[in-house]
């Protein structure tokens, strides 16, 4: 009896490990809800998976915000999922190469800089093909957050510390939480 109580147990913790490997291997798909800490900005962003290999996105989705404003705002991808103190709890850009901020067209910068998206009156429409963010893999973006700046993001062109971090773009309007879509 125990030896059978053992070999269930054994292919029951087996299967249960091999099911959530597939599930995270067949992440295709994911998505975040965006708010900021009053609620008057907010959105849905979603992010598909583009190429066979792990990383490469399309990420599309609506900010929509309370001013009528024309402006570019910085559009990252930042380390944690988390939302709490304004956004701040979501950490720096998601950077797991210890990379210098950097344009989204460049090869050395972090897999969150996602560079400037454009504020049209009260929307932001979100349009962006990715190579670097991945859905998979060991620099899976799931369980991240995105984060919408106040300020336009320098994309690291500028000679201060501030550019080469965060492309000094401001503070942290709204945020959220980047989950397997299902």
């Amino acid at each position: 009896m125990k030896i059978f109580l053992f070999c269930a147990i054994f292919f029951l913790v087996a299967f249960v490990n091999a099911a959530q490997s597939g599930t995270e291997k067949e992440c295709t798909e994911a998505t975040a809800v965006l708010t900021s800490k009053d609620g008057t900005v907010s959105g849905t962003i979603r992010v598909k998976k583009t190429g066979t290999e792990d990383c490469g996105v399309h990420i599309t989705g609506t900010i929509y915000m309370p001013e009528s404003e024309y402006k570019k705002r910085g559009f990252h991808i930042h380390e944690k999922g988390a939302k709490g103190d304004n956004c701040l709890a979501a950490g720096g850009h998601y950077n797991p190469e210890g990379k210098q901020h950097g344009s989204p067209d460049v090869s050395n910068r972090h897999k969150g800089d996602l560079g400037n998206v454009e504020q049209n009156g009260k929307t932001i429409t979100i349009d962006i093909h990715d190579s670097q963010a991945c859905l998979t893999g060991p620099y899976s973006v799931l369980d991240r957050s995105f984060v919408l700046h106040d300020g336009i993001d320098d994309l690291g062109r500028n000679n201060d510390e501030g550019s080469k971090t965060t492309g000094n773009a401001g503070g942290r309007i709204a945020c959220g939480p980047i989950i397997k879509a299902f």
